[in-house]
């Protein structure tokens, strides 16, 4: 009902004119007769004008989906459902669903693969390397005999040097201080 007036769906002097036909609940204002809300698919103050630029619905806010567009017609104004169908890899009331296999993106999906992904990766990095406690002592007392290419190694990745225990047993302190030195 219009406030103000008595009757429902009039405005006006003596409330004796209609509202527009598409404002929503036939609400509308009292001198002017501009609508307070519009029905679904209509937008203007008086609510006559039909959506357009592919919109629909309430205040035209919604966009339309992926519809089969033959003669340039757009979907329906009110339901948003398309005249001709959907485009191709499209489906569903407002084509809006691809009709292509399921992605799996489910929140309880998402941190089962975030874990798989971090043990795999951690069992890639660690499985090139062997590490064996070796006894730090042994190794600083005197210097260590081992025959040429054997013995306890250090590879490191960059910038590609091989370091012999042997031969440089101050630079792999540290490592041997902690107790563990890998072997490539």
């Amino acid at each position: 009902m219009t406030p103000g007036c008595l009757t429902l769906g009039y405005y006006g002097e003596k409330c004796s004119t209609p509202c527009p036909k598409n404002c929503k609940g036939g609400d509308c204002d009292i001198v002017d007769g501009t609508c307070i809300s519009c029905v679904h698919g209509y937008t203007g103050s008086i609510c006559n004008k039909v959506c357009n630029n592919n919109t629909y619905g309430p205040n035209c806010s919604r966009t339309c989906g992926h519809c089969l567009y033959l003669y340039g017609e757009q979907c329906n104004h009110v339901t948003g459902q398309c005249p001709r169908g959907c485009a191709s890899g499209f489906q569903g009331d407002l084509c809006v669903e691809s009709d292509g296999p399921p992605v799996l993106q489910t929140t309880a999906q998402v941190p089962f693969y975030s874990i798989i992904t971090v043990v795999v990766l951690f069992s890639v990095t660690f499985s090139e390397f062997s590490c064996t406690a070796m006894d730090y002592e042994a190794l600083t007392q005197g210097t260590p005999s081992f025959p040429e290419g054997t013995g306890p190694q250090i590879k490191f990745s960059k910038p590609y040097n091989i370091l012999r225990a042997g031969d440089r047993i101050h630079l792999i302190e540290p490592l041997l201080k902690l107790g563990f030195l890998c072997l490539l």
